[in-house]
């Protein structure tokens, strides 16, 4: 079953499994696009991808209570404007 492996945060616990699907999906979400347009080569939409999935994880992972709705939204946008 998935969800079983949590670890405490500021507003209660999360999933470690749910950590880690929002870095995957994250990843894709920012790494597909950003090779599908041409503008940006492996090694480039990688680094991005990378950083994006990294800073929305830890942002998703330190808010609290419904929080995270806002912040890795907001996160990710800022991550895309500093690297983009």
């Amino acid at each position: 079953a998935f969800g079983r492996r949590r670890y405490s945060t500021v507003g209660g616990s999360k999933s470690l499994e749910g950590s880690a699907a929002l870095l995957g999906v994250a990843f894709l979400c920012a790494g597909l696009p950003l090779l599908e347009s041409g503008d940006h080569g492996y090694r480039e939409a990688f680094a991005i991808a990378v950083a994006l999935a990294f800073a929305t994880t830890i942002l998703e992972a330190l808010a609290s209570k419904g929080l995270d709705n806002f912040l890795v939204p907001a996160g990710a946008f800022l991550v895309l404007y500093a690297t983009l």
